[in-house]
């Protein structure tokens, strides 16, 4: 469809002997040339994801009538490739908000955490599989307002094979561009800068071996492959994807979207040594 657009990363795991360095390489022009990574896999056994997100700035409002823009938390089924997402959603009309996703259907609208420049939000989905429902919880975390909803799987008629575990987690921005004519071809300027950050997934653990006892341990990821979309034909995306870091807890990614140039998003390879592995 060619007013949808989207650019960003996939989060993986790099394998522990790649590299006891940082590297980090924005892809920003076709003439970028990136040394060929380790081969990265996506974590086992992943029930959950989170991030951080803070809006920095208000860039201004330039997105088409009837269009949208998101900042994405995506998590794909492993079985399915069903798309769980905790977006928010920036609209044309000013009518912002965090929203949860299932299946490309928006499910629930957030309305006690709202959106406000300066404030920082935690971002969860977890999947429970003994209760056949998916979790979306956000905490404002300068308010420590939290706010969740849970969404029955089983109210859906085709969700046989869907596997409650992570098979792959997209972060980056996403655009639907509603105007008519050639002007509805290309994605528009975002509308906030952010800070995406503590980029991680989840597993389940056990207390005392007790399977009735589950608790959620989560970690870093080190490792971000750009992706895009493949299909709008779209050469160069009006955003960037600026200051890739690890954090100074030294585990933990970080990058800034804000307005400007990129063909992809960002490559990104960090493994400190005792940074914690996947089990």
């Amino acid at each position: 469809m060619a007013n949808h657009f989207w650019v960003g990363s996939l989060c993986l795991r790099a394998p522990s002997s790649s590299s006891s360095s940082t590297t980090l390489t924005p892809v920003s022009s076709t003439t970028a040339h990136v040394k060929r990574p380790p081969s990265p896999s996506y974590p086992p056994n992943v029930i959950a994801i989170s991030d951080t997100l803070t809006i920095l700035e208000d860039l201004g409002n330039h997105i088409p009538d009837k269009s949208w823009m998101l900042y994405l938390l995506e998590l794909f089924d492993k079985n399915t490739a069903a798309a769980l997402e905790l977006d928010l959603i920036c609209q044309f009309n000013d009518r912002d908000n965090f929203w949860a996703i299932f299946r490309g259907i928006n499910r629930y609208k957030f309305t006690k955490v709202l959106p406000a420049v300066g404030h920082s939000y935690l971002r969860e989905i977890i999947m429970k599989k003994e209760k056949k429902s998916i979790e979306f919880s956000l905490t404002d975390l300068s308010t420590e307002q939290n706010e969740a909803f849970v969404f029955d799987v089983s109210s859906e008629d085709n969700n046989k094979g869907f596997s409650y575990q992570g098979g792959n987690h997209f972060t980056g921005i996403e655009w639907w561009n509603k105007a008519g004519g050639s002007n509805g071809n290309t994605p528009f300027p975002v509308r906030y800068k952010v800070e995406v950050s503590n980029l991680s997934f989840g597993q389940a653990t056990y207390d005392d071996g007790m399977s009735t006892r589950r608790t959620i341990d989560y970690r870093p990821y080190n490792m971000l492959i750009p992706n895009r979309d493949g299909v709008s034909g779209v050469k160069e995306y009006p955003v960037s994807f600026e200051n890739p870091a690890v954090k100074d807890d030294g585990k933990n990614i970080r990058y800034a979207v804000a307005s400007g140039k990129t063909i992809a998003g960002i490559r990104f390879i960090s493994n400190p040594p005792g940074m914690p592995e996947a089990v």
